[in-house]
């Protein structure tokens, strides 16, 4: 079975339009800093500063093992995305329990940041995989 099929232009469907999905991630970071500064103030708005910080550290670190998909066993890619996670959710745990008694920001702000974060990635992640045209399962003999 193959594990990927190959790309019209070679690239990412995402990263076609990057422009478009830059200036749509940047507007969505803007509107909800100002959100959060207009709802909580300066402490919101440190908030959800550090909440973007850590969302976009923990999933950016999480896209290794999706890079080493092709280039390494399964076995192997499967304990490395199992360690990968694991070392990325202790990382953030502690930096949340760091954070949890500083006075200048929202802890709620930091929680509703990471969660939209979150989401978001996921949404963007899910439009990618449907306009990629890319078969979820191949028929076998079809692959390489």
């Amino acid at each position: 079975m193959a594990v990927s099929a190959p790309r019209r232009g070679g690239r990412h469907p995402l990263l076609r339009n990057r422009r478009a999905l830059a200036g749509g991630g940047a507007a969505l970071v803007v509107l909800l800093l100002a959100g959060s500064a207009a709802l909580g103030g300066l402490p919101a708005l440190l908030g959800s500063v550090v909440g973007l910080l850590l969302v976009a550290a923990f999933l950016v670190g999480g896209r290794l093992p999706v890079r080493l998909g092709d280039r390494v066993p399964a076995a192997v890619g499967f304990a490395v995305l199992v360690v990968n996670y694991s070392v990325r959710l202790v990382l953030m745990l502690m930096a949340l329990a760091a954070l949890r008694d500083v006075s200048w920001i929202e802890p709620r702000a930091v929680g509703a940041t990471i969660i939209l974060g979150a989401l978001m990635w996921s949404a963007v992640e899910v439009v990618g995989h449907v306009t990629s045209r890319r078969p979820t399962i191949e028929p076998i003999g079809t692959g390489r």
